[in-house]
């Protein structure tokens, strides 16, 4: 009866870890970050990968988001073909021209903020 106790013991152990890693949203285990990071900067229009986000909700459907600097926003369709081959099933790719920064602007503290840092907002662009 221990060896059963035991048993069950290390499965629940194991089942915990797993949920703990998908309710955490980590990158799946069967996934190379690494790999996917090269794959994409590697291909021909892409200057740099802002961010990339992957997780899992199942640990069978894999999820990605994706934000790269590029002159081509049709490369899409080959990043998407990159993390298709590492069984990524749904993909958000958001494409921005390099060298984009956006704007901040610093807000001076109302005299009862007592927070003791500046506010900083991006700067909203509007029409001229």
């Amino acid at each position: 009866s221990v060896l059963v106790a035991l048993t069950i013991l290390y499965s629940s152990i194991m089942n915990l870890l797993e949920i703990a890693g998908i309710l955490t949203e980590k990158v799946p285990e069967e996934i190379n970050l690494n790999t996917i990071k090269e794959q994409i900067t590697s291909l021909e229009y892409v200057e740099s990968i802002e961010d990339i986000k992957i997780w899992s909700i199942n640990n069978q459907e894999i999820y990605a988001v994706v934000h790269v600097y590029t002159q081509s926003p049709q490369i899409k369709n080959e990043i998407r073909k990159i993390l298709s081959e590492h069984n990524i099933i749904q993909s958000t790719i958001e494409c921005s021209e390099p060298n984009t920064i956006i704007p901040v602007f610093t807000v001076k503290h109302p005299q009862n903020c007592r927070c003791g840092h500046h506010h900083h907002f991006p700067r909203i662009p509007t029409k001229r």
